[in-house]
């Protein structure tokens, strides 16, 4: 995982939290629960760390990409 630069690793998962506990319970369908969508979320929020280019703030960036990578997922498994 790729911690920012001007962030700790507690900072940055506690980020990663706050926006996976807001964007996932958008993209719950049958066939995943909450918990599978989170965790699905989690690790695509680890996936796009090593893209952030810190010119933004990091929540915008992971909750743009989620959004998209989810919308994506329900997509294609629904």
């Amino acid at each position: 995982m790729k911690i920012p630069k001007n962030m700790s690793q507690e900072d940055t998962l506690s980020t990663i939290d706050i926006v996976v506990n807001r964007i996932a319970p958008k993209y719950t369908f049958f066939g995943f629960e909450l918990d599978d969508i989170k965790q699905e979320s989690f690790i695509i929020c680890v996936d796009a760390l090593n893209r952030y280019d810190s010119k933004r703030p990091l929540e915008n960036f992971l909750s743009v990409n989620l959004s998209n990578r989810l919308k994506n997922f329900v997509r294609d498994n629904f």
